[in-house]
């Protein structure tokens, strides 16, 4: 394989090995009350589920949680109070596993805090929201499946990385070719 295909092959996998794409959705889910919790994250979409949520913002009927942008994000690690750092959320509202918190860390007392958790042995039916004006689905009843969405906006464009190690790729093609094209040709 000459020069030019090593460089292509090369810049291939280097693509191919480049981390997953960050992308930013919207969600929102309107509990039974009418009441609406709205906002969005950055994360990393794989299948139908999104993880390495930061840069969460929350809302509660247009106005915005203590600390947001900037929320914590927690999962639910053993079907009932117990939290460990990260958050799953998903387009599939049974696979969503998070809990967006303006706390600190775990443990810190928050004042604005929304989730959805798997319940028990249940999927998901925590879909509660607490702050100033207190609980919402207070005893996780009533998750009205349909009323979730999530949407991807803004999302795909390659990491700096990803950038550097293409224009890599290329600037050793054009070179390899460059270079071919200055040969003499042998006879």
């Amino acid at each position: 394989m000459n020069r030019v295909g090593l460089a292509a092959v090369a810049a291939a996998a280097m693509l191919a090995a480049a981390p997953a794409m960050a992308a930013t959705f919207d969600y929102a889910y309107t509990f039974d009350t009418g009441d609406v919790v709205s906002g969005s994250f950055d994360g990393v979409l794989s299948g139908d589920l999104v993880t390495n949520l930061s840069n969460i913002s929350a809302n509660l009927n247009g106005t915005a949680f203590n600390g947001s942008p900037g929320l914590t994000s927690f999962i639910e690690t053993c079907n009932f109070g117990c939290y460990g750092p990260g958050g799953v959320a998903s387009f599939d509202v049974m696979k969503n596993n998070f809990v967006f918190s303006d706390a600190a860390g775990l443990g810190s007392p928050s004042t604005n805090f929304f989730y959805m958790i798997p319940w028990y042995n249940n999927p998901p039916e925590a879909t509660q929201y607490f702050g100033p004006t207190g609980w919402i689905d207070y005893y996780n009843s009533s998750l009205i499946a349909q009323n979730w969405s999530l949407t991807e906006v803004a999302g795909d464009a390659p990491e700096p990385g990803t950038w550097a190690l293409l224009i890599a790729g290329f600037g050793l093609a054009g070179a390899a070719l460059r270079r071919r094209r200055a040969q003499p040709a042998v006879a």
